[in-house]
């Protein structure tokens, strides 16, 4: 958990040097970096799945369709938020158990 904490730090610490290089203050910076699909070969049979490369080395994360915020104004005072798709019982049977909410309703 810390490597991916010390990546993010780092990826907002040169985002923040060239927003600052750029346009010669600090701003508030949002930074939208998306997981890979499942992309199917056809019907119901899926590719292998391949996580996006940035989105893995960032956050660690393996869920498809997700997605990494990154949201602040300096590198000490950022926040991270994963969004992950709504848990679903019926694909639990054909795709596994996965990241999210498990609440039944």
């Amino acid at each position: 958990v810390e490597e991916f904490k010390t990546r993010r730090d780092n990826f907002m610490n040169l985002i923040e040097k060239d927003v600052v290089k750029t346009y010669g203050e600090t701003m508030h910076i949002v930074t939208i970096i998306p997981a890979a699909t499942k992309t199917y070969m056809s019907g119901k049979i899926p590719y292998v799945f391949r996580q996006n490369t940035d989105f893995l080395y960032l956050s660690g994360c393996l869920e498809p369709d997700t997605a990494l915020i990154l949201s602040g104004k300096t590198t000490e005072s950022y926040t991270s938020i994963i969004l992950v798709r709504p848990y679903d019982w019926n694909a639990l049977l054909w795709d596994g158990p996965r990241t999210g909410e498990t609440t039944r309703r």
